[in-house]
């Protein structure tokens, strides 16, 4: 083998290895990025299980916190004189029309999901 055969031939193998180097470095970059969003997907999975069990301890407490109140309201209707059924039909009425109205609310609300600024935009109508 002649000078320029070898040196073509050592060029060769410094180029492959530094590929081989590049993407070695390249896929141990994309695995550890990688790794970090499992990490971060699963530390978002936990803190979301976590504050749905808040969310419903928080409801649970609430629920009996205002059971307490329009117990209290009705037993307050008994002691001035008001027959005790007359007092609970009050109590229920009264938590069916705060539900009413928060129904009525979240019928309003519904508008909102449609979403229509993006679908606007993605039509691309005017004004958006």
């Amino acid at each position: 083998m002649d000078a320029a055969t070898t040196e073509a031939a050592e060029g060769g193998d410094t180029l492959t290895d530094a590929a081989r180097s590049t993407w070695d470095e390249l896929r141990a970059a994309l695995y550890e990025r990688a790794r970090l969003v499992t990490l971060e997907a699963r530390l978002a999975g936990l803190t979301f299980v976590h504050l749905v069990m808040y969310g419903v301890l928080v409801a649970v407490l609430v629920v009996t916190a205002w059971l307490g109140l329009v117990a209290c309201a009705v037993l307050g209707l008994i002691s001035v004189g008001l027959h005790w059924a007359i007092g609970l039909i009050l109590g229920v009425v009264f938590n069916l029309a705060i539900a009413a109205l928060l129904v009525r609310s979240m019928i309003g609300m519904l508008d909102r999901l449609d979403l229509q600024a993006t679908l606007r935009r993605l039509k691309g109508e005017a004004g958006s």
